[in-house]
């Protein structure tokens, strides 16, 4: 999981960025890796699919509107209801964002 600043206007730079930072990384951990994204626009655009083909990263192939069926949006939803049992609520973007990271970590495997 990695936090993108919105607005960027280096959006380009920011994904590539990210992709080299943590993708690689985590790939190259895994002896048998595949990623799956969720067609959103920022996911399939060209940069990022020549990305993974030029790294021969395998991609696990996803229907757009099978978003119930999807292990990403199911770990989502798994912190999202984490998220609403912690009291107090955030004041910040920084604090939504380190309380995510710290739910997302404390999920156990099986529910992953």
């Amino acid at each position: 999981m990695v936090e993108l600043e919105s607005g960027d206007t280096v959006e380009r730079g920011c994904r590539t960025a990210a992709l080299r930072t943590t993708t690689l990384v985590l790939h190259r951990g895994l002896a048998a890796a595949i990623f799956q994204e969720d067609n959103a626009q920022p996911h399939v655009a060209r940069i990022v699919q020549m990305f993974f083909v030029n790294h021969q990263i395998e991609m696990l192939l996803w229907s757009p509107r099978s978003l119930v069926l999807s292990p990403i949006e199911n770990m989502w939803s798994v912190v999202a209801q984490r998220l609403t049992q912690i009291t107090p609520p955030v004041a910040t973007p920084d604090q939504l964002w380190q309380r995510v990271e710290a739910v997302w970590s404390a999920v156990p495997q099986e529910h992953i």
